[in-house]
């Protein structure tokens, strides 16, 4: 590595250290992706150019942010899974199926390969001497002359001294595992064999993808009516499950029914939708494209995808009553969340079908999509959500359901159930329940540093001071 690389490397990591070191994530999480970001920039500046790494620097950031403001473990993931895929985008622009291996690979790899290349034949040239002296002999002089000066200054050396007494061996622990991690995130090298690997799978894909045209007729002609065959069928087939779901959903459905109905509708698309763009792909990718009457399956295909926006639709009604009778809960989010997703993909599937793009293309689409919709969903505080939703419209909410989500959510129940007219009783139980979460939660916020809290916890602690003024709590 060059000298400035390694300063790079070494001063991120020290950063990194003195952002986690003894600490909680809170407002270092946000910091900690400019760091990465900036320092990926900075070794790298033609990543200012990539179009995609913008892209998932840009989702590094929201998540980090959102975690931030909502608190929400799911934001924490994404930002984790972030920071894999834009260490792996270092590496090719093209092949994104292959980043998660690539990043985990190099997390373990890269440190490693930095040992080897210390340790290789070529550590005894003369340019890596100079390499090492430019670091060993300035360290040296400069501790030599700093142990004078303290000698000197008592001041100097209580300041050292103090320094010594932080900086222990746990320290010095937390620096070398940030470095480590930092490493492979921010250099970003593809393992040699693993590129070969890519190669061989990306000419693959173009053969599969970008057919070239035949001269047996009789093969295309068969493999035309065969087409048509399958997609006729399975439109037919839609078609009638289309009819009977959406005659139960207006005559037939009842609450009872309603738990079973709707997940077996999911598990159907679920099924449907790897079987319809399984059979796209196929025969999308067959020499079938240059048929004279092609536009007839192009046709059928549109059918097929219209209709399972259609059956996508008819699950979203179908979860939309179930949460309206029985609440909000994550599996529910779940599901409007994989349904307007399979929308979106069905719309992409549709666009490359009628713009004759290759399967890769279709794949890559699809992927940046999803990740785009994770964005979205994790910028959401659910569990405040999912509370004032289930006290203010569903007749009966799940109470027990509410406390197992988070604190959050408990305080909130907290807050807004003491605004409502309840007896005595149920006043007095409330307050107490407030006491104990004082005691397991706000009392452990309280003892944090500033840093350490996230936007949410200061939302807690500013919720949890107004009802101690309002009812009084000091007293307890």
């Amino acid at each position: 590595m060059k000298t400035k690389e390694t300063l790079l490397l070494f001063a991120t990591a020290l950063c990194c250290t003195l952002l986690f070191y003894r600490q909680s994530w809170g407002l270092n999480v946000p910091a900690f992706a400019l760091l990465i970001v900036g320092a990926q920039a900075l070794y790298k500046p033609e990543l200012r150019h990539n179009r995609s790494w913008l892209w998932a620097s840009f989702i590094t950031i929201v998540s980090a942010l959102a975690y931030y403001f909502t608190n929400n473990s799911g934001a924490a993931a994404l930002f984790v899974l972030s920071v894999i895929f834009s260490s792996g985008l270092q590496m090719k622009d093209s092949l994104l199926a292959f980043l998660p291996l690539h990043a985990f690979l190099n997390f373990f790899i890269a440190p490693v390969a930095l040992l080897y290349e210390r340790i290789t034949p070529t550590f005894a040239t003369e340019k890596k001497s100079i390499s090492i002296r430019m670091f060993v002999v300035p360290v040296l002089i400069l501790t030599l002359f700093l142990i004078v000066y303290a000698s000197a200054s008592t001041r100097l050396w209580e300041q050292l001294s103090s320094l010594f007494i932080k900086t222990d061996a746990t320290f010095i622990l937390c620096f070398i595992l940030s470095f480590l991690i930092v490493l492979p995130i921010i250099r970003g090298r593809i393992v040699g064999w693993l590129s070969s690997i890519e190669n061989l799978c990306e000419k693959v894909i173009g053969f599969v993808s970008e057919p070239k045209p035949s001269d047996d007729q009789l093969k295309i002609n068969r493999l035309m009516k065969e087409a048509l065959m399958v997609f006729g069928g399975l439109i037919v087939l839609l078609t009638y499950l289309i009819i009977l779901d959406g005659y139960e959903l207006i005559y037939g459905l009842t609450m009872a029914s309603l738990s079973g109905n709707l997940h077996a509708s999911i598990y159907i698309l679920i099924a449907s939708m790897f079987m319809a763009i399984g059979v796209i792909l196929y025969y999308f990718s067959l020499p079938v494209i240059y048929h004279s009457h092609f536009e007839r399956i192009k046709w059928a295909v549109n059918v097929w995808i219209a209709l399972n926006v259609v059956l996508c639709i008819i699950c979203l009604v179908k979860n939309n009553v179930y949460v309206h009778e029985l609440g909000l809960t994550y599996k529910r989010i779940g599901v409007y969340t994989y349904l307007l997703t399979t929308i979106f993909a069905l719309l992409i599937t549709a666009y490359k079908t009628n713009a004759s793009l290759n399967n890769w293309l279709l794949i890559k689409a699809n992927t940046w999509m999803v990740y785009g919709v994770l964005m979205i969903f994790v910028c959401v505080p659910w569990d405040i959500v999912i509370t004032r939703y289930n006290l203010q419209y569903t007749k009966n909410p799940d109470i027990a359901y509410i406390y197992s989500l988070s604190s959050q959510a408990q305080l909130e129940y907290i807050s807004i159930t003491l605004e409502k007219d309840n007896s005595e009783e149920q006043k007095a139980l409330l307050l107490e329940q407030l006491k104990n979460l004082k005691y397991y939660t706000m009392d452990d916020l309280q003892s944090r540093q500033f840093l350490s809290l996230t936007a949410e916890d200061h939302r807690m602690l500013y919720q949890f001071e107004d009802l101690q003024k309002k009812y009084n709590l000091i007293t307890f």
